[in-house]
């Protein structure tokens, strides 16, 4: 007779819990829509959310797996695993400090006539400021945006160093022509050669590309502007005939309190050069390592540096 060994029985396979199935789908989804979202310029904050939520399912779906209901040392191995992605993840993108370093110092001195600095034909009422934005990092920054604004009058400014793209422009975009229009002549219209001499409402101030260990130079021409630079006159003068005198001048004011002084740049308007230390106030944006990050500080023009020469 032939005799079977008897069957053992195989202990049952423990069943998972259908919920834990969405936790895991849940999490891949939450994980790929995070990454994704880390690509787009403004998601960065709702990408780091989602990345976080997905590690969170993660670790929920390792901790009541039940197949590791009895292998404790699995369990906390496998949560010790998502929480080293999480740390990581944080170490390498949410933690990562990038600050935009700026500094000024001020040359206290005098040109001489005809001198040129960052394209910007010297006069001896101006007063020169180096401004600096530094990227002391591995990383590239991108798309800087920041208005810098000095206690005194920006009367020119220009770009010292080298970079591509680099544009300045008055904070509210103030463009303003004055013509002479002639009604009498078939409304023949000339143009009044009046610019803009100064303006305290600052300068924008945009690079779309600083690359790691680089620094923006930029020189600022600080002036100050008379008060009334011609007595009215007695008879008054028709307003056609006040905008064609050198000397004339026109105050514009804003709603942020800030001015703006139109003249002729061969006029007499300005006032003799500041010559104290000066403080200024940059705000703004950049973008570095997938989000974009603010800067608003007040910086002191350090230096007042005079070289005295003797005959």
């Amino acid at each position: 007779m032939e005799t079977t060994a008897p069957r053992v029985a195989r202990p049952k396979k423990p069943k998972r819990h259908p919920m834990l199935n969405w936790v895991i789908k849940a999490g891949i989804a939450s994980e790929c829509f995070g990454w994704g979202a880390l690509l787009l310029a403004g998601w960065f904050w709702t990408a780091t959310a989602l990345i976080y939520l997905g590690f969170a399912l993660f670790a929920v779906d390792v901790w009541a797996e039940p197949e590791l209901r009895n292998k404790m040392f699995w369990r906390i191995a496998g949560v010790a695993s998502v929480a080293l992605c999480a740390a990581a993840f944080s170490w390498g993108i949410v933690l990562v400090k990038a600050p935009l370093d700026v500094g000024a110092f001020m040359t206290n001195a005098e040109y001489p006539a005809g001198t040129v600095i960052a394209g910007i034909q010297w006069r001896p009422e101006f007063t020169e400021v180096q401004v600096w934005l530094g990227n002391n990092t591995d990383k590239n920054y991108d798309d800087i945006d920041v208005v810098l604004r000095p206690s005194m009058p920006i009367a020119a400014i220009g770009q010292t160093s080298n970079f591509p793209g680099v544009s300045f422009e008055d904070k509210n975009g103030i463009s303003v022509r004055l013509m002479d229009i002639d009604l009498g002549a078939g409304q023949k219209a000339t143009a009044i050669p009046m610019v803009l001499l100064a303006t305290d409402a600052g300068y924008r101030i945009r690079c779309p590309h600083l690359p790691a260990h680089s620094t923006l130079k930029i020189t600022i021409a600080l002036a100050d502007i008379k008060w009334n630079p011609r007595p009215q006159q007695n008879p008054p003068v028709p307003l056609l005939q006040q905008v064609r005198d050198k000397d004339y001048m026109l105050r514009i004011k804003q709603d942020d309190f800030s001015t703006y002084w139109l003249g002729h740049i061969d006029g007499g308007v300005f006032a003799p050069r500041p010559t104290s230390t000066d403080r200024m106030k940059i705000d703004g944006t950049y973008y570095v390592a997938q989000r974009t990050r603010t800067i608003s500080k007040f910086i002191d023009a350090g230096g007042n540096l005079t070289i005295k020469t003797q005959p």
